[in-house]
């Protein structure tokens, strides 16, 4: 159960005048009762509600949806289709934008219980989230993971990164590739291990890429190597500039296939072969998730949804000799 301010200023023995000024910061109040009244406020899970005490047993008809970053178009795309199902529904959004930080989270997440959202959801790597579980539930704030990976306690909507990942690697094998360079996909260790499955059952060797701008060197020190599976098509388009600066052509000298099916892949002058991501039911289906969540369905699911092959002119048979 959450804490009220009068409580809080009843275990500080000060006026809940002092203890709100406090917690905003005033000059006013001494330095070190500043920093006890947060202390304790936060080992105590308190947040202000600027909505008053008598609103937490009412809905607010807001969503509160966190994000470290909106750079892929896949992530601009899930907003958006998170954003339209909440409005027809009767409910407002609000958005968080968090640096990959525990500082910035948690004030982020401070701000949207002070909103009183009615839930909770991240597209956040866990690590940040989890430490804050507990002030979620001291508020009985619902929430839920779109597009992460997470423990099966927790809800979640997820794309397939390891049908994924053996998608893309099957794909270039069957073109004939049988050295491929792969992103190491920061924390999606599922489409990695898609990756490693199918190239053990396609004999492709597999060598792994930190940051693109260290690939034309790779390819330099590995002239076996004939294909890249790129992060995300974004990091595709990128690689591709790359590899042209280096002198080398896509698809004549090197293969490339993206992840997660923007709608710049298609374009005329170079179509990008991609694993597409179900975006938009990724989106529907997670909000769709929270309504049962708030509706009383407290049993957590993990959804996986499948991604598809989008092929492009990016992708070909690699050259004679290599």
């Amino acid at each position: 159960m959450a804490i009220t301010l009068n409580e809080l200023a009843k275990q500080l023995g000060l006026s809940n005048a002092t203890v709100s000024m406090a917690l905003r910061n005033s000059p006013r109040i001494a330095a070190d009762t500043r920093e006890r009244v947060r202390k304790l406020a936060g080992e105590l899970n308190y947040v202000p509600n600027n909505f008053g005490r008598g609103l937490q047993s009412r809905r607010s008809r807001l969503l509160g949806y966190m994000l470290g970053t909106v750079t892929r178009s896949f992530l601009n795309e899930l907003l958006e289709t998170v954003g339209f199902a909440s409005m027809y529904d009767g409910y407002g959004l609000l958005t968080g934008w968090v640096p990959d930080t525990p500082e910035a989270f948690r004030s982020q997440l401070q701000l949207m219980l002070e909103k009183n959202v009615d839930a909770l959801i991240f597209t956040l790597t866990g690590e940040l989230v989890y430490p804050h579980i507990p002030l979620l539930r001291a508020h009985r704030k619902p929430f839920i993971f779109c597009s992460c990976y997470c423990p099966p306690e927790y809800d979640s909507v997820v794309g397939d990164h390891y049908l994924g990942g053996r998608m893309a690697l099957e794909h270039l094998a069957e073109a004939g590739h049988r050295a491929v360079l792969v992103s190491e996909c920061r924390s999606l260790e599922e489409r990695l291990r898609g990756y490693s499955d199918a190239a053990r059952e396609r004999e492709v060797t597999l060598h792994c890429y930190r940051s693109s701008r260290e690939i034309p060197a790779m390819l330099d020190a590995m002239p076996e190597v004939t294909a890249i599976a790129a992060f995300s098509d974004a990091e595709a388009l990128e690689i591709r500039h790359l590899l042209q600066d280096s002198g080398r052509s896509v698809p004549g000298d090197v293969s490339l296939i993206g992840y997660d099916g923007a709608w710049f892949t298609q374009e005329r002058e170079f179509s990008l072969t991609t694993v597409a991501q179900p975006v938009q039911e990724i989106g529907r289906s997670t909000y769709r998730r929270l309504t049962e969540i708030l509706a009383g369905d407290s049993d957590p699911r993990q959804i996986l949804l499948a991604p598809s092959l989008r092929p492009g002119a990016s992708v070909a048979p690699p050259k004679t000799g290599k």
